[in-house]
């Protein structure tokens, strides 16, 4: 799981595996390449592979908690993890 602090951005680096982001609790918008999302309780979106890929609380007063899962382990185990910078 993954908190933001009230307000917090945070930018992830275009990585080789696909990930997908699932809000848990609060308010966040998801930005994946030049495509955004806004997600509340229960949505899910996901980030294909080499796609940077930014996270917003949208909230100025309440933390956000999203769940991420990822091919990190598989790519790692093939050989194949890359981060772009």
């Amino acid at each position: 799981a993954l908190m933001l602090r009230p307000g917090q951005t945070l930018r992830l680096p275009a990585r080789s595996p696909a990930s997908v982001y699932h809000q848990i609790e609060g308010r966040s918008e998801v930005r994946v390449g030049t495509q955004s999302f806004t997600l509340e309780g229960a949505d899910t979106c996901c980030a294909p592979g080499y796609t940077a890929v930014e996270l917003r609380n949208l909230s100025a007063d309440a933390p956000a908690f999203l769940f991420l899962a990822d091919e990190a382990p598989l790519h790692r185990k093939l050989g194949v993890y890359e981060v772009r910078t």
